[in-house]
C-alpha cells in the first residue's frame, strides 16, 4: 500500500508540474484568433475569439479537454479554427479554472457567467444572442454538459446546442470499472480527486449522467460524438440514450477505431515532442492521416445535427417588411410573415407530397411541392431557388403567379400567418424528396387532385386547399 501510495504522489507532482508549464505556454502561444479578459463578478476569464465570416453568426463557447487540469484555451488553435469554419460560428474558446487550486463548480461558473457576459454584449462581439451553443471534447464535454443543466435550472433558454465530443459524464465510477479504453488508472484517479470531492461527484452538474428526468428534459438540441476504443464510450452512450428518453433531441455518433483524444490531434501540425507524449497506436493515427479523417467526419456530422435559428421576414399586410423573428417563435405569436408557395406541374399533373410526420405543423397531410420562408436579408428568387433543391432534389424556371394571405391555427398551439408568394413551375424530370421534408410524393391528375380535395379535404394542408385550385385554372387557362 506505501508503495502504491508513492507512486501515487510521485504522479501527482509530475501532472502539476506539466500542468503548470502548460499553463504558462497557453499565457504566450500565438493565436490565430484574438484574446479577451472578460471582467467577470470577482475575476476575468481569458477568452481566444475566432471571428466567423458572417456578421451576427451563432457563438460556440468551446471548452477544452485535459481531465480538468492540463491544456488550455490558446492550446488547440486549428481546432477551434476548424470548429468555427465548419459550423459557420464565432467561437470563444474559455480558460475556465483549473484543479488543483479551483473547484469543479467554479469550473462551470466559468463557462455560464461567460456565456452571460457575451450574451449582454453580443453586438460588441458581433454575434446572434439568440444562438449560443457549447461544445467541449473529454472534461470539456463534462464542463459543457453541467453548465447545460445549470442553465436549464437558472436561465432557460441561454443555450441552443450542446456538443459533447467524447464525453466524461460520470465522475462517480472508478475508472478501472469502466470499460476498457485509452485512459487508465491512476492518472484517471488524479484527475478526478483533484477537481471533485466525492460528494460533489455525485451532483448532476458534476456527473451529468446522474440528473433527474426533470433536468434533462430541459436541456437543448444534443450532439454526441463517442470515440470507439474509449473508457468513456459507454457513459457517452447511456448519456445519449437518457436524453433521448426525456425527449431531448439527441444526434449520435461513434467515431469507428478511434481512440480518446483523437479529435484534439486531428487538426493542424503537431510536434514530434508532443507526438511522443501519445500511445503508439494513437501517433499512428496522427501520421497515417485517419485521426485527422475522423476528426472532419465527427465535425461535419455536428455540423449537419446543430440547430440554427432561422429568422424569417415579418410583414405587413401590404407585404412590407417590418423585422425579422426566429421561425418557430413567429407561430407561437402568430405574427403575419412572408412565405412562399412552390406547384410543379408537367401537363395536367401535378406533383404533391406528404409532409414528414416529423414537421411541428401539418405532418402527414398532402401539400405542394415545396412551401417555406424567405429568411432575413434573402429574396423571394434567392429564397424559392435554395429550398425546392432542398426539399425536391431539383430546380427548374419558376414564376410568381399570385399571392395570398391565410391564418391557420394548428391542434398544437401554433399559428399560421402568412403573406403567401405562389410560384409555379414545369418539370418532368426525376424527383428526389429529402425524407426529413416529406414521407413521399406523386404525380397526379388535376381531375382526381379535384376529386381528392372535394371527398377528403382533412388530407390537405390548409394552404394548399386555398392556392390548389387557382394553381389549376392559371394552368389550364394558359392551355
Amino acid at each position: 500500500m506505501a508503495n502504491t501510495n508513492t507512486t501515487y504522489e510521485k504522479l501527482k507532482s509530475l501532472m502539476l508540474a506539466q500542468a503548470a508549464k502548460m499553463r504558462e505556454l497557453n499565457r504566450v502561444i500565438p493565436v490565430s484568433g484574438t484574446r479577451y479578459d472578460l471582467p467577470l463578478d470577482g475575476r476575468e476569464i481569458n477568452i481566444v475569439y475566432f471571428k466567423a465570416e458572417k456578421e451576427n453568426a451563432p457563438l460556440v463557447l468551446g471548452f477544452h479537454g485535459g481531465g480538468f487540469l492540463f491544456g488550455g484555451n490558446a492550446l488547440n488553435d486549428a481546432m477551434w479554427s476548424a470548429v468555427r469554419d465548419t459550423l459557420g460560428v464565432n467561437v470563444a474558446s474559455v480558460e475556465y479554472r483549473k484543479s488543483p487550486d479551483h473547484s469543479s463548480t467554479e469550473a462551470i461558473m466559468d463557462g455560464y457567467d461567460a456565456a452571460v457576459y457575451l450574451k449582454a454584449h453580443a453586438e460588441a462581439f458581433g454575434f446572434d444572442p439568440d444562438q449560443i451553443s457549447v461544445m467541449g471534447a473529454s472534461a470539456g464535454a463534462n464542463l459543457a454538459a453541467g453548465l447545460c443543466i445549470y442553465a436549464g435550472q437558472n436561465n432557460p433558454g441561454l443555450i441552443l446546442n450542446q456538443i459533447l465530443i467524447y464525453p466524461l459524464v460520470d465522475n462517480v465510477t472508478p475508472n478501472e470499472e469502466k470499460k476498457d479504453g485509452h485512459l487508465s488508472a491512476p492518472p484517471d484517479q488524479i484527475f478526478r480527486d483533484l477537481h471533485c470531492t466525492n460528494e460533489q461527484a455525485k451532483t448532476s452538474i458534476v456527473s451529468p449522467i446522474f440528473a433527474s428526468d426533470a433536468e434533462l428534459a430541459v436541456l437543448p438540441n444534443t450532439v454526441i460524438c463517442t470515440a470507439d476504443i474509449d473508457s468513456l464510450k459507454d457513459e457517452g452512450l447511456r448519456y445519449a440514450d437518457r436524453l433521448k428518453e426525456n425527449g431531448v433531441p439527441t444526434s449520435l455518433m461513434v467515431c469507428a477505431g478511434m481512440p480518446h483524444i483523437f479529435f484534439e490531434v486531428g487538426f493542424g501540425e503537431i510536434s514530434e515532442e508532443e507526438l511522443r507524449s501519445y500511445s503508439p497506436e494513437l501517433q499512428e493515427l496522427v501520421k497515417n492521416g485517419e485521426a485527422h479523417r475522423a476528426s472532419v467526419e465527427a465535425l461535419e456530422f455536428a455540423a449537419k445535427h446543430f440547430r440554427k435559428l432561422e429568422k424569417i421576414v415579418l410583414v405587413d399586410l401590404d407585404d412590407q417588411e417590418i423585422g425579422g423573428e426566429e421561425k418557430l417563435r413567429t407561430h407561437e405569436k402568430s405574427l403575419l410573415h412572408r412565405a412562399f408557395s412552390v406547384f410543379i406541374v408537367n401537363g395536367d399533373q401535378m406533383l404533391i407530397q406528404k409532409r414528414s410526420l416529423t414537421k411541428y405543423h401539418s405532418g402527414g397531410l398532402w401539400a405542394n411541392a415545396c412551401c417555406s420562408h424567405p429568411r432575413v436579408g434573402e429574396t423571394l428568387e434567392e429564397a424559392v431557388h435554395r429550398r425546392l433543391p432542398e426539399e425536391a432534389g431539383f430546380d427548374c424556371p419558376l414564376r410568381e403567379v399570385f399571392s395570398f394571405t391565410y391564418r391557420t391555427t394548428f391542434s398544437n398551439g401554433l399559428t399560421e400567418y402568412e403573406y403567401d408568394h405562389v410560384f409555379l413551375g414545369e418539370y418532368s424530370g426525376e424527383v428526389n424528396m429529402n425524407p426529413e421534408e416529406a414521407s413521399e410524393c406523386r404525380w397526379i391528375s388535376f381531375a382526381d387532385l379535384k376529386k381528392e380535395m372535394l371527398e377528403t379535404p382533412e388530407r390537405f394542408c390548409s394552404w394548399f386547399m386555398i392556392a390548389a385550385p387557382k394553381v389549376m385554372q392559371i394552368v389550364e387557362g394558359n392551355r
